[in-house]
C-alpha cells in the first residue's frame, strides 16, 4: 500500500509502455516479483530511470523481504514438514504405498 501511495503520482512507464505501480493490484504483484527475485530488474529499473533516489525504497525492501521474510517462510515450511507424520513402517519411506517398494 505504501508503494502505491509513493509511486501513483509519478506516472512511471515500464519498458512495455504501460503505467507502472499506479494501483494496488499492480503494486502488489510487482513487489511480489521483486520479493521472489524472479525478475527483479524489471521491477526496479523503470523507477531508477526516472529518479535514482528510489534506491532508498527498493534496496531496503529487497533486503528485508529476501533475507528476513523469505527465511521466516522457509522456517515455517520446514517446521511443518518436520512435524508431519511419517507413516512409521519398516521401510521408513513415509506415505509411499507398497506398490512402490
Amino acid at each position: 500500500m505504501m508503494a502505491t501511495k509513493f509511486f501513483e503520482r509519478r506516472s512511471l512507464i515500464d519498458p512495455h509502455g504501460d503505467r507502472y505501480l499506479d494501483n494496488f493490484l499492480d503494486s502488489y504483484w510487482n513487489l511480489y516479483v521483486l520479493m521472489t527475485t524472479a525478475n527483479s530488474p524489471d521491477v526496479s529499473l523503470p523507477a531508477f530511470r526516472s529518479e535514482q533516489a528510489f534506491f532508498f525504497f527498493f534496496m531496503p525492501f529487497s533486503v528485508i523481504t529476501t533475507f528476513i521474510l523469505m527465511n521466516i517462510l522457509l522456517a515455517v515450511v520446514y517446521k511443518t514438514l518436520q512435524n508431519a507424520p511419517t507413516g512409521g513402517g519398516k521401510s521408513g519411506r513415509g506415505y509411499y504405498p507398497k506398490q512402490f517398494d
